[in-house]
C-alpha cells in the first residue's frame, strides 16, 4: 500500500492554554483608559507601550492618544495622526524608547460587546506587515468589559481573551514597599517588647512571688485551745495537752483588755468583738466560705481574704482568731478528719 500525499490539507491550529501569555495592566494606564472609554461618546482609539518581562509574560506600563477619526462605531488610525503622534513622543528624553515598545493598539466599542469585528482584525494585519514580532489587542465599553488577544506573528499564533491583573503603579508599590517596612518595624518593636518585659518579669516574680504551701505552714504555725495541724490535718489535744496550751495563753493574755481593738489600716478603734460563741461564726458565714478561710494561716492573710467580700477592717483580732478557728474546724470536718469528736 502506498500512502498519497495531501497538496491541499485543511490544517488548522489550536493553541495550548496553559501557554497563553499572561498580561500586566498598570493601574495607571488601566485608569487613563477607563476615562477614554467613559467620557467619549464614540468609539475611540490608543496605543500602548507593552514590555516583555519574561517567558510568556508582558506588561501594558503606558497609554497615548494619537489623532484620530471617530464613528460611534469605528475608529481610524490615520497616516497623518500616527504621524504627529510620533513627532510627538520622539521630542520626549523617553521617546525612542517609547517607540520602540508601543505594541499595543487598544479601542473602545462603547455600549456593544468586546468581540472583534473584520475592521478590528484587518488592523491587526496591518501591525503584522510593518515587522511587529507580536502585538496586543484590548477592546472593551462603557459597561466595564474587556478584551485582550496576543498575535504572536512570529509563530503565526494568536491567542484570543488572555488571562490580565492589574498591577500596582511605581507610586502605589513606593507605598506598599514603606508599609511593608514600617510593619516589619512594628513587629521587630513587639518582639523586643515581649522579650524585655519576660526577663525582667521572670526575675521579679522569682523575687516576689513564692508558691503557697498549707503542708508548711499550717503545721507549724497554727494551734488553738482544741487542737493543732499535724502532717496538714487537724489534730485535737489530749486532756493534759489542752489544759498546759491553755495555760501559756492565760500567761500570754494576762493583762490585755477583754476589748480589743479593730484594724484600720496601721492605726486601731476600740469596739467590742463581733463573736462571742463559734455557733456565731458558722451562723455568719457559709460552710463554704469558710472552708475557702481555712486556707489562711496568720490573722493578715484572713483579713486580706475578708476584704475580698466586703468585710474591709470590720472584725477585731478577737473577731479574726475565732473565724479562723471556725474555719479550720469546719474543713476539718468536711474533709473527715475529725479524730474522737473533741472539737465539737
Amino acid at each position: 500500500m502506498n500512502f498519497k500525499e495531501k497538496s491541499k490539507p485543511s490544517t488548522t491550529v489550536k493553541a495550548i492554554a496553559n501557554l497563553a501569555p499572561q498580561i500586566g495592566i498598570n493601574a495607571n494606564a488601566l485608569a487613563k483608559m477607563s476615562v477614554y472609554v467613559d467620557k467619549c461618546p464614540d468609539e475611540i482609539g490608543w496605543l500602548g507601550t507593552v514590555e516583555s518581562i519574561g517567558k510568556r509574560r508582558y506588561i501594558i506600563s503606558d497609554v497615548f492618544l494619537f489623532d484620530q477619526n471617530v464613528h460611534s462605531t469605528t475608529t481610524e488610525i490615520t497616516p497623518e495622526g500616527l504621524s504627529t503622534f510620533g513627532e510627538e513622543i520622539l521630542t520626549r528624553p523617553d521617546g525612542m524608547e517609547i517607540w520602540n515598545n508601543l505594541k499595543m493598539w487598544g479601542h473602545s466599542h462603547v455600549n456593544m460587546g468586546v468581540f472583534a469585528s473584520g475592521q478590528d482584525d484587518k488592523q491587526m494585519e496591518e501591525f503584522e506587515s510593518i515587522g511587529q514580532p507580536w502585538f496586543v489587542r484590548l477592546i472593551c465599553n462603557k459597561k466595564g468589559d474587556m478584551t485582550i488577544d496576543f498575535f504572536d506573528y512570529e509563530h503565526g499564533i494568536s491567542y484570543l481573551d488572555v488571562p490580565w491583573i492589574e498591577l500596582s503603579s511605581p507610586e502605589e508599590s513606593e507605598i506598599k514597599n514603606k508599609i511593608a517596612e514600617l510593619e516589619e518595624q512594628l513587629r521587630t518593636q513587639a518582639t523586643a517588647r515581649m522579650e524585655t518585659y519576660t526577663t525582667e518579669i521572670e526575675e521579679e516574680m522569682k523575687e516576689k512571688v513564692k508558691k503557697f504551701s498549707t503542708a508548711t505552714t499550717q503545721n507549724s504555725s497554727y494551734s488553738n485551745a482544741y487542737g493543732h495541724m499535724v502532717n496538714n490535718k487537724w489534730v485535737a489535744w489530749t486532756q493534759k495537752e489542752k489544759e498546759e496550751y491553755l495555760e501559756e495563753e492565760k500567761k500570754t493574755e494576762r493583762g490585755k483588755s477583754t476589748i480589743t481593738g479593730r484594724r484600720i489600716g496601721f492605726h486601731s478603734i476600740t469596739e467590742p468583738d463581733e463573736f462571742e460563741e463559734d455557733d456565731d461564726v458558722t451562723g455568719y458565714f457559709t460552710q463554704d466560705m469558710l472552708c475557702e478561710l481555712a486556707e489562711c494561716i496568720t490573722l493578715n492573710e484572713l483579713e486580706a481574704e475578708l476584704s475580698l467580700y466586703g468585710y474591709h477592717n470590720y472584725f477585731t483580732d478577737n473577731d479574726l482568731e475565732t473565724i479562723l478557728r471556725v474555719a479550720y474546724k469546719t474543713q476539718a470536718r468536711v474533709e473527715g478528719i475529725y479524730k474522737g469528736g473533741n472539737l465539737l
